[in-house]
């Protein structure tokens, strides 16, 4: 691991948030967490080297991640801790026959 000083880079945050605009604030949800009414956008998945990746703001966006990233509802009912976070997921893929 490499740890980089990035205070000649004041903007970073404001760049980074550039990467991830905030979803419009939809009034109503159906019980499964989507707006009421409007189709929800699927997730983005990245390739990133080895891995395919995404972001997820909320547990609720889950849902509209491709399946492989996804969690049981029931494993999130045991993690209430983590129920207002947004979340980095990647998937490793296969190389040469073996997982790496």
């Amino acid at each position: 691991m490499r740890f980089v000083d990035l205070e000649g880079y004041p903007r970073f945050f404001d760049d980074v948030r550039l990467a991830f605009p905030p979803r419009l604030a939809m009034v109503g949800r159906s019980p499964g967490g989507s707006a009421l009414g409007v189709q929800a956008s699927t997730l983005e998945v990245h390739d990133v080297g080895e891995f395919e990746a995404s972001f997820v703001p909320t547990q609720a966006d889950f849902e509209r991640l491709d399946a492989r990233f996804r969690l049981d509802p029931a494993v999130w009912a045991q993690l209430p801790q983590y129920a207002d976070w947004g979340f980095a997921v990647f998937y490793t893929r296969k190389r040469r026959g073996e997982w790496i």
